[in-house]
């Protein structure tokens, strides 16, 4: 691979990634009595390693910890577990391409212990912000988002989860400047179902995230009379629908 495309590749990676504080870590993936447990960063062969030691057993529940990452690999996670209406766990961070798709395919969704589920965009985002004029993309570059915009639709189109969840949170009025998180009832506005959500979760606060990180992380709350959940430009590719 050449040095820009490898540039490339890794700038997709990052798309997809919670942020650069975030331990760039291989998961490690068990699985006991049909619970998968995957903790670590998702890779381009996340998808195939996590096949390989599910094998053919049934499995009921992911318990998930990750700081996100490849959008591909993450869409075609999300795509066998709702196909296999897999429970989803969150256990500690689930951020990016975690939240975007793998925790909106679970058949049940829970976020339990110190689970934290956030979000800051996605390769639709990204082409939106393109043509907008917002944050123009070479054409190479371009291609390489189109291709994961594309894995996007293909996987909200499945589930029926509205796409818009991921990233309007970046626009006004809200304008997060790194990652946000939604209460339960503000995840089911936009088409989440199945939520299971610890009564404290919106109410305990990210202080030691927002230490280490320089607040990164805020909590928005929806204003329904400003934020459609169609998304803007429901019908075109940049809104990765």
């Amino acid at each position: 691979m050449s040095a820009r495309a490898l540039g490339l590749a890794m700038a997709l990676l990052l798309a997809g990634c919670a942020s650069k504080q975030v331990n760039w870590t291989v998961p490690t993936i068990g699985v006991n009595d049909g619970v998968v447990d995957f903790r670590g960063n998702i890779f381009p062969d996340s998808f195939d390693k996590l096949q390989a030691v599910v094998g053919a057993g049934p499995v009921r529940r992911l318990r998930i910890h990750s700081g996100g990452g490849d959008v591909i690999a993450a869409t075609r996670i999300a795509r066998w577990v709702h196909a296999n209406r897999i429970d989803v766990e969150v256990v500690g961070p689930c951020f990016s391409s975690c939240a975007n798709y793998i925790f909106p395919a679970g058949k049940e969704k829970y976020i339990s212990g110190r689970g934290l589920v956030a979000w800051h965009g996605t390769a639709g985002h990204r082409l939106y912000l393109h043509q907008t004029g917002a944050k123009k993309m070479a054409p190479d570059e371009l291609a390489l988002f189109d291709k994961a915009a594309k894995a996007e639709r293909d996987f909200f189109a499945e589930t029926g989860i509205n796409s818009f969840v991921s990233w309007f949170g970046k626009l006004a009025p809200y304008n997060a400047p790194k990652f946000y998180i939604l209460s339960k009832e503000d995840m089911a506005w936009f088409g989440m179902t199945g939520l299971h959500v610890r009564d404290d979760y919106t109410t305990l606060g990210f202080g030691p995230l927002n230490d280490k990180n320089k607040n990164d992380f805020i909590l928005v709350k929806v204003d329904r009379t400003v934020t459609d959940v169609a998304g803007p430009g429901r019908e075109g590719a940049a809104t990765g629908r």
